[in-house]
């Protein structure tokens, strides 16, 4: 019993009655200019973010004896990443710092 196929949406009128009373059920929103304002300011910033995190901004990573290439952009802050080439990391508590004297 078990074994048998698993019938289409088309095939299966329950899943279209289903999936017809869930279409009828939904609700409609209604947003009022504040709420869109809103919005559109998250988009716009949103944006922005992508944009910003196109570029790489960690050239390469010391963590120990260990030096890595990075291949992406990485969430440090930008005193970290602006003044440095390698970012050296704790490899005992992973914590990130600027210069091996802080290490």
């Amino acid at each position: 019993d078990f074994l048998r196929p698993i019938p289409d949406d088309e095939d299966d009128p329950d899943l279209q009655r289903h999936r017809t009373n869930d279409e009828d059920n939904q609700e409609v929103e209604v947003f009022d200019p504040q709420t869109l304002a809103i919005e559109r300011a998250n988009e716009e910033e949103e944006k922005r973010w992508m944009e910003s995190t196109k570029v790489k901004n960690v050239q390469s990573v010391q963590l120990g004896a260990y030096k890595m290439d990075a291949w992406y952009f990485s969430p440090y802050p930008e005193d970290y990443t602006k003044c440095v080439d390698t970012l050296l990391i704790c490899e005992f508590c992973l914590k990130y710092m600027k210069t091996r004297r802080a290490l």
